[in-house]
């Protein structure tokens, strides 16, 4: 069953009421009035995850708010990040899954006089729906107060917040990546960003809004940036730590191995993903990766410094 706005409030916070063991909030925005409204719903005391994608601009615009952090440590849940997730999904004690459009906001779930015309559902998972969820929380970055303080610091520095955190925030937040969305990955290559046709293809669209890039005022500077935060660089990069080297066909194999769909893509797609890969590998320019052309495929390896 498809649930409206008021249906989907609803029927989470019957949900929720009677969660005993576990509460996971998945949610790109995130602010403290849903903490609150969560905090109110529960009648028990389960272990609750939060996690948002709390990129600069989305505390800068107030989609996201710091206090929703310092709310949920005063209720005792655990609060994590991921800057590239995009999913609005919710689990109660493993039983339950509600996904939809809503964000975790006063917006999403209609909590003021008003909100956004959402729609979500239902479903009873099973093991694997339960262990994709799993998999975003295990990949995210659970925050700390010196993390969080140092976010609140940077956006507070310039009336225009950066698109993407400074290194010394980013690297605190790289987690191990265990697994792939199709979606995490550029469904273009950079070269075909930089042209800048128009009309705006599909893919031309998700990998600019994966990249949390605007349709313009981007520059070369910015894409390599850009590409940098995303989790399949990381990824990338945890393969070549762990492989050295790897060529075209292994590394397609590895990438086929981690992507979460259910049913899985074909692997001539997943080809056509790594091949956008290379593109955007090279078009970084990182001086600790090489990659190599060879009679029949390619290779990337990663430079011993």
């Amino acid at each position: 069953m498809i649930m409206t706005s008021l249906e989907f409030r609803e029927s989470l916070r019957q949900a929720l009421s009677t969660a005993e063991r576990q509460v996971v909030v998945v949610s790109a925005f995130v602010t403290s009035t849903a903490i609150d409204w969560l905090a109110e719903s529960l009648v028990y005391s389960p272990n609750v995850a939060v996690v948002a994608r709390w990129q600069p601009r989305d505390l800068q615009s107030g989609a996201s708010d710091f206090e929703s952090y310092w709310r949920a440590c005063q209720h005792g849940y655990r609060f994590y990040v991921d800057t590239n997730m995009h999913t609005k999904a919710f689990m109660i004690d493993r039983e339950k899954i509600f996904i939809g459009s809503a964000n975790f906001t006063a917006s999403g779930l209609w909590l003021e006089r008003s909100g956004n015309d959402e729609m979500a559902t239902v479903i009873l998972p099973d093991v694997r729906d339960v262990g994709k969820l799993d998999v975003v929380v295990r990949q995210a970055t659970e925050l700390t107060d010196e993390i969080v303080e140092a976010m609140e610091r940077e956006v507070s520095l310039d009336t225009e917040s950066p698109l993407v955190w400074p290194k010394d925030i980013q690297a605190k937040l790289v987690g191990r990546i265990e697994g792939l969305w199709v979606a995490d990955l550029p469904m273009c290559s950079p070269d075909v960003i930089m042209e800048g046709s128009r009309p705006r293809s599909a893919e031309m669209l998700s990998t600019l809004s994966l990249l949390g890039l605007s349709e313009s005022g981007y520059d070369s500077i910015l894409l390599r940036s850009a590409f940098r935060t995303l989790k399949v660089h990381a990824w990338l990069m945890q393969v070549l730590e762990v492989r050295g080297s790897v060529r075209f066909g292994a590394l397609a194999s590895a990438l086929h191995s981690v992507l979460l769909e259910d049913p899985s893509p074909y692997r001539r797609d997943v080809k056509t993903l790594v091949s956008l890969l290379f593109d955007w590998m090279l078009f970084i320019e990182d001086p600790a990766v090489e990659i190599a052309q060879h009679r029949h495929t390619r290779s990337i390896s990663l430079l011993q410094g």
